[in-house]
């Protein structure tokens, strides 16, 4: 089922092209530091990136030139993979309604990416290396964009030539603007929640991605390809490691049960939560009951019904659980419509939770009261005058 729910999530049927999650392995290369007894000089540290640049770029090329291999594409970030999320805005608002604001998901990949690859642009172009400055660590403005970008940033307006900068807030100085010169189709920015794959890829050269990941084609069994992967590497260089050679398959799998943990997680540790206040309340309650039997007595002994006996338990509780309720959906409103704007992992209505919490809360409440509740309305007068 995990494999299968990754591959609707990463298969892009928008005709543009189909990723056939089967056929690729992906994993990671790292460079080993060229002499980690020198000192951590700018010359050091340059000596250190040409290296591991040249063996990213050599290890790429022996790999195109292997005929198990039909394409190799290298990157920071790679579909299915985990993206960071973070707020942009435009120059220029896109709407009224959200005033030119919105969250994506940001990919570094090598400058080389979609040309290797061979996955066709949209609109406009890929990456070239006039987009690298020369100066290692400058800001790169190029970008591309992927096609839920234009639809969910955009309005599924035309992209080519706008500008964005991600946001920062107001106490702080404003980044750099980004231009936006090629659309790509959706290739899995986001497994957990495909509804909000807006993406952005900013590129990268070689020297400047360190560990880097490489995504290979390599047919109908990539796991096989996994020694012949290592024994390239080794003759690139014997001291680089390979780490998690995986299908696309399993990352996007392996992606979905982080969050279907973390979501157990949170849900755990609420439902024990819920248990220690329903506890707590019970046994508040029992206390109640059993101080107040005598009254309760003379009440039914007065002639008092089970409504008005009722009313002499669970008053207090009964304002507690409103002005609780009062409290918490207030805050819970001002948070969820916080938060709303973030749900990039998984989507959620905010007046559906709000509403199922305050259920859940009741729920707990009136258990938690009906066992002392029921004890005081089987309160015998004759017994509660006598104990008293």
């Amino acid at each position: 089922m995990g494999a299968v729910a990754a591959r609707s999530a990463l298969t892009d049927t928008s005709g543009d092209a189909d990723i056939d999650l089967d056929r690729y392995l992906t994993a990671q290369y790292r460079t080993v530091w060229i002499d980690p007894t020198a000192d951590q000089s700018e010359t050091h540290l340059e000596a250190f990136r040409t290296q591991a640049g040249a063996n990213q770029e050599e290890l790429k090329r022996r790999l195109q030139a292997d005929p198990s291999v039909r394409t190799v594409a290298m990157g920071m970030n790679l579909p299915g993979t985990g993206h960071r999320f973070r707020p942009i805005e435009f120059d220029g608002a896109v709407s009224e309604g959200d005033g030119g604001r919105g969250r994506v998901a940001e990919a570094v990949v090598h400058v080389d990416f979609f040309q290797d690859w061979g996955h066709p642009l949209l609109e406009g172009r890929g990456f070239g290396s006039g987009d690298l400055p020369s100066e290692w660590g400058a800001h790169r403005a190029a970008t591309v964009v992927n096609r839920s970008f234009v639809e969910q940033m955009l309005g599924g307006g035309g992209a080519l030539g706008r500008r964005f900068r991600y946001y920062v807030g107001a106490d702080q100085e404003p980044g750099e603007w980004y231009e936006i010169v090629g659309v790509v189709g959706d290739l899995a920015m986001n497994v957990g929640n495909p509804g909000r794959a807006a993406g952005v890829y900013h590129p990268r050269g070689a020297n400047e991605l360190q560990p880097i990941r490489y995504i290979i084609d390599v047919g109908e069994d990539p796991n096989g390809f996994v020694p012949r992967l290592r024994t390239i590497a080794n003759e690139v260089d014997p001291d680089a490691i390979i780490q998690r050679p995986r299908t696309l398959v399993e990352v996007a799998a392996l992606n979905r049960l982080e969050i279907q943990m973390a979501a157990l997680l949170l849900v755990s540790l609420s439902g024990i939560g819920a248990l220690l206040a329903a506890a707590g309340l019970y046994a508040l309650m029992a206390f109640t009951v059993t101080q107040r039997t005598r009254e309760i007595g003379i009440r039914i002994a007065l002639g008092a019904g089970a409504g008005r006996v009722l009313q002499t338990i669970a008053r207090r509780a009964a304002v507690q659980l409103a002005w609780g309720i009062a409290v918490g959906a207030a805050f819970g409103a001002w948070l969820l419509s916080e938060i709303s704007q973030d749900r990039d992992i998984i989507d959620f209505n905010p007046m559906v939770v709000l509403a199922v919490v305050s259920g859940v809360v009741v729920l707990i409440v009136c258990t938690a009261c009906l066992a002392p509740i029921l004890r005081g309305l089987k309160v015998d007068p004759t017994d509660a005058l006598r104990e008293g």
